[in-house]
């Protein structure tokens, strides 16, 4: 798909969109709560990482979060890393190395 430019220039896009979609809530035992309208789920975080807001944090999900966190997860694009539950300033320099990555595809 990525050799279609307009389907890079969709990603890229939505790489910057702010739009909030939902929330995430830190809960115990490094587990957060991802809620959308009409659908919520509970995911584990890496322990190791130290980017773990603490418990308790509740932190919106953006548009941008959910397409990076898609890139991210594929087995085959090799993505640039990136973790929705980054704090606000980390998630920003890892979208713009995912844009510049989408781009350059």
């Amino acid at each position: 798909m990525f050799a279609l430019a307009a389907f890079k220039k969709h990603v890229a896009a939505a790489l910057s969109d702010q739009t909030k979609v939902g929330t995430l809530k830190f809960l115990p035992r490094q587990n957060v709560e991802v809620s959308r309208p009409r659908r919520s789920s509970t995911t584990r975080l890496d322990p190791g990482d130290p980017r773990t807001p603490p418990e308790g944090t509740i932190m919106d999900l953006r548009v941008c979060d959910v397409y990076a966190t898609a890139l991210t997860e594929s087995k085959t694009l090799q993505a640039p890393s990136f973790s929705m539950y980054w704090r606000e300033p980390e998630r920003g320099r890892a979208l713009a190395q995912m844009t510049a990555w989408v781009r350059a595809r």
